[in-house]
């Protein structure tokens, strides 16, 4: 009996997956079929706009917003939990974890210097490739910074290419999943936790306070059309909620699982210079 039940929940949690799955997938389909109802609905109603010095605008609009900014964010962090459970980023994260099991204490150092030599290198490469778009050399640039003569255009893009900045890379940036907001590698995380804290308070603390303020009446008539008019209004929060779901789900299964692939690929080249890896 337990194990038929088990066996019932797994399936019922990979349909539900799989119903999710579907809908992040065709989001446009989806916002484009809550669009052609709406409208399809107003059709058949009068359309006006409604005074925006009026007394409730003010009113509507902010709880509007509010409400939009906790359904976005809320379904973002859903669809990221959703991405979690993709194909792409399951073996992305695995292939991550392996290269990082075999960095020991030992070879920190070492990764230091590789991170700076890479990260010098990869300048060098941005700053080569944009030179060569241009249709300019690296002695050409080398002879710019030595004090060369050149026309306005020239000039123009050598200073584009010194604007190119070096990437932050570090051993503890590519050794860890979490992104790394901190200047340096040795910082103490408690020093930032209570501004942290706070920033993370505010949003919650403003919609409190405005939920708290709002006083609810009954409307006089509940006709259709203020049916059609609430619809209407709904329609938009639930058109940013799979936004924001969408958003959510391709940034870990595309963007997130891309990152972790790089970092591998940074990993095994250093466990190759170590001899650790073929």
């Amino acid at each position: 009996m337990k194990n038929s039940l088990d066996i019932s929940l797994l399936e019922g949690g990979d349909l539900f997956k799989k119903g999710c799955s579907f809908v992040t997938n065709n989001i446009g389909r989806v916002v484009a079929s809550i669009t052609f109802i709406i409208a399809a609905l107003v059709l058949f109603t009068d359309i006006s706009f409604c005074d925006f010095s009026a007394k409730d605008f003010g009113t509507l609009l902010l709880l509007m917003l509010i409400a939009s900014y906790i359904s976005y964010f809320s379904l973002e962090e859903a669809g990221e939990k959703l991405g979690e459970d993709s194909s792409e980023y399951k073996s992305a994260n695995e292939e991550y974890l392996n290269a990082v099991s075999l960095v020991g204490v030992e070879h920190i150092e070492r990764l230091r210097k590789f991170c700076g030599e890479y990260a010098r290198g990869e300048l060098e490469y941005r700053r080569e490739s944009m030179l060569i778009s241009k249709g300019y050399t690296k002695d050409e640039y080398n002879s710019y910074k030595a004090g060369g003569s050149f026309d306005k255009r020239a000039r123009r893009v050598f200073k584009r290419v010194e604007r190119q900045k070096i990437v932050s890379l570090d051993a503890s940036s590519l050794l860890s999943r979490e992104k790394s907001r901190k200047s340096r590698e040795l910082e103490n995380p408690e020093s930032t936790k209570l501004l942290s804290m706070i920033l993370k308070l505010i949003p919650s603390t403003v919609c409190m306070s405005i939920t708290i303020s709002v006083v609810l009446s009954a409307k006089e008539t509940l006709d259709a059309i203020a049916i059609i008019d609430g619809l209407l209004k709904l329609s938009s929060l639930i058109i940013i909620g799979f936004k924001g779901y969408a958003h959510g789900y391709t940034y870990v299964k595309h963007k997130l699982s891309a990152w972790l692939v790089t970092k591998s690929r940074l990993l095994r080249a250093f466990l190759k210079e170590e001899g650790l890896r073929d």
